[in-house]
Formats: C-alpha cells, sequence, structure tokens
C-alpha cells in the first residue's frame, strides 16, 4: 500500500520537476550566455601538413602522397603557427568526395603540432583529401593522397 502512494506522488512530481528544470534553463538570456571568442583563423598559419604511415615523438614518419592499399591507417600531420589563444582546427577526410571523418583538434599554442587518424580499409581505392578548417570554418589548407 505505501508503495503504490509512492508511486503515485513520484510520477505526479516528476513532470513538475521536469518542467522547472527546463523553464529555469531556457530563460537564461541568450546576450548573458558568454562565450569564447572565436580564434580568427586569419591569425594561424600551417607551416607543415602530410600524410603519413605513423607519427612518432610528434613527428610524421614515412610521408606521401600515394599509399598501398594494405596500408591500415593514415595520419594526417599538422604543424601550426600563429594561435594567439587556445582555439581548434578540424580535419575532414573525404574520399572520392564522401565524407568520411571529421576530426576536432585543439590547439594550445602558437606553435603546435598534432594530428588524425585514418583506417583505411582495402578496397578504398582512389583519391582521398584531407581539410584543414580553422575555428571560424576558413580552409587553411586542402592535403591530396591516394590509395592504389
Amino acid at each position: 500500500m505505501r508503495m503504490d502512494i509512492m508511486k503515485k506522488i513520484f510520477i505526479l512530481i516528476l513532470p513538475i520537476l521536469f518542467l522547472c528544470i527546463t523553464t529555469a534553463y531556457s530563460e537564461v538570456p541568450e546576450e548573458e550566455i558568454n562565450l569564447p571568442a572565436l580564434a580568427s583563423a586569419s591569425n594561424i598559419s600551417i607551416d607543415r601538413a602530410v600524410i603519413a604511415v605513423y607519427v612518432e615523438e610528434r613527428e610524421p614518419i614515412d610521408e606521401g602522397v600515394s599509399f598501398d592499399s594494405s596500408v591500415g591507417k593514415l595520419y594526417c600531420f599538422t604543424h601550426l603557427m600563429g594561435a594567439e589563444s587556445e582555439t581548434f582546427i578540424r580535419h575532414v577526410w573525404y574520399y572520392k568526395d564522401k565524407e568520411m571523418a571529421d576530426v576536432l583538434l585543439t590547439i594550445k599554442s602558437s606553435s603546435y603540432r598534432t594530428y588524425s587518424s585514418k583506417n583505411i580499409l582495402s578496397f578504398w581505392t582512389g583519391d582521398w583529401m584531407v581539410e584543414i578548417i580553422g575555428e571560424d570554418d576558413t580552409l587553411l589548407k586542402t592535403v591530396n593522397f591516394t590509395i592504389e
């Protein structure tokens, strides 16, 4: 009997709590939300961007523009210069103009090396590219390569 009463109370209170939480959250005016300013991509330059078979000690190993279909995995290594504050870039991987991955990478200093990786299936032969895109959606560089 007591359990039935508790269930009924819970069922009545739950929607009220949900409504209160939702209302409290939605009442924050948009202009009061303090978001950090976007770092301008015009300040960032790409010192080096390559496709490699490995990355060791923050350096690309076996760089190339053409790779065997048995490679298994590739890395897009990027060395950026000029970031004035913490920001991010994206590596967007494309195979035959189809987006295969979109990787967000945080940039933490004015000279920063970073990379993303993509598993490559043996039948994904043909043209690939990685677009390196700044925080403000500016295209910083495109790196093209082929799987044979």
